[in-house]
């Protein structure tokens, strides 16, 4: 492949990766408030495991986007479950609209469920 066609071909992938990067985390140049908003200025990527801290006390952190981070085990409890296991992708996101829904109120009462049309977790009894 000559050197151009790599060139083109180098920024085709990049545009695709800025395009799910905005998917994601929002697009600064939208003419939507919410997504401008949503979308940071700088977008780092730690090494995996390394808590960046000048305590000695702090052990853990909230997490990023890396993979031991967003693809976790879900354990849900509750009276009416039957134990089973299911292997539909979810996300974490879904997580406080499944909260919301089990206490009986309104998951579209949260701003980002609304938004981002996020639905509470698949097969349950709620």
């Amino acid at each position: 492949m000559s050197p151009w066609f790599q060139a083109k071909a180098g920024l085709m992938q990049v545009s695709h990766v800025l395009a799910a990067l905005a998917a994601i985390f929002g697009d600064p140049a939208s003419s939507d408030p919410i997504a401008a908003a949503r979308a940071p200025n700088v977008f780092i990527q730690p090494d995996a495991g390394v808590i960046y801290s000048g305590s000695s006390k702090k052990i853990a952190e909230h997490g990023g986007g890396t993979p031991d981070d967003t693809h976790v085990g879900l354990l849900l409890s509750w009276p009416d479950l039957r134990p089973r296991k299911v292997s539909d992708p979810v996300d974490t996101t879904q997580v406080a609209p499944t909260i919301l829904k089990a206490l009986g109120l309104d998951p579209r009462a949260l701003d980002a469920v609304r938004k981002e049309r996020t639905r509470p977790l698949p097969h349950l009894p709620f």
